[in-house]
């Protein structure tokens, strides 16, 4: 289960409402998930333990007190949200907490979603409100601002946040760093083909989303400061990180080649506007 709900139910505090967003299988996965831990009798570690009545009755569709509510075609109807109001304001009746689970919640338009936002803000007392969606800025921002708002990632996309997380703070570190750290850096992605040619393609996109917000862009998420950066070093090192894969199909070692390319970030003064890879 996600790790900040995991955190919400072990504080004892759990919010009245979720903006639980992503990919549709992941998201509604993971509301059950929370629905699980929140009633949970034995919950470890802040996650349901799966063996419980209330947990095993969860599972099977039979839990009094998840009441759970999707479109009917595309969008949702307005009667749907009218019938179910007059049960918004019921507490539990055998779990510690009554759940609402409203998949696909950006498929709700204003009609539907102004029936939920009095219950959103005079919630019933044990009453926690779990919308799931997979585009977040269709949801009013009346809703989500009454909701806490979590993205729920596949654990590929977590990995690959990390990894360009990891790039960037070494492209970031090495200007400042000794040589030792630049060859170490350089080993360790040279170690695979894979791994390499993964270095250079988060480096690609990490420098070219730098270089087109000097040019008007919009804003990096990671964002390289002017002052260390200049926009030419920024898309000279961008074709060279472009042309890093032709030299590894030219069977180059590929320490040669990483070497090369970080070597290039630390002798900032050492440019001529042009991709200095024909030198390898």
């Amino acid at each position: 289960m996600n790790e900040r709900l995991k955190r919400e139910i072990k504080s004892a505090h759990p919010g009245h409402a979720y903006l639980l967003y992503g990919k549709a299988e992941l998201v509604e996965a993971e509301a059950l998930e929370f629905a699980m831990a929140i009633n949970c009798r034995n919950p470890q570690d802040g996650a349901a333990c799966g063996a419980c009545s209330h947990c095993l009755q969860i599972k099977s569709g039979n839990f009094p007190d998840l009441v759970v509510l999707a479109p009917e075609g595309v969008y949702y109807k307005a009667d749907q949200l009218k019938t179910l109001r007059k049960y918004f304001s019921l507490t539990a009746k055998q779990g510690l907490h009554r759940i609402f689970l409203l998949q696909k919640a950006d498929m709700m338009k204003e009609e539907c979603a102004d029936r939920l936002l009095k219950a959103l803000e005079e919630p019933a007392e044990n009453t926690v409100f779990l919308l799931t969606a997979e585009n977040e800025d269709r949801i009013l921002q009346t809703v989500a601002s009454r909701c806490r708002v979590i993205r729920i990632l596949s654990e590929n996309k977590k990995a690959l946040d990390g990894e360009r997380e990891e790039v960037f703070s070494l492209l970031a570190a090495v200007k400042s760093s000794p040589l030792e750290y630049l060859f170490r850096s350089a080993e360790k992605y040279a170690k695979e083909r894979e791994k390499c040619a993964s270095f250079f393609e988060t480096a690609v996109s990490l420098l070219s989303e730098n270089y087109l917000y000097r040019q008007g862009g919009a804003a990096p998420a990671h964002h390289l400061p002017e002052e260390h950066w200049s926009a030419e070093q920024l898309f000279d090192l961008w074709q060279w990180a472009l042309a890093a894969p032709i030299l590894m199909e030219s069977n180059i070692n590929l320490k040669l080649i990483t070497e090369n390319f970080l070597l290039r970030i630390k002798r900032k003064d050492d440019l001529n506007g042009n991709c200095s890879w024909y030198t390898l």
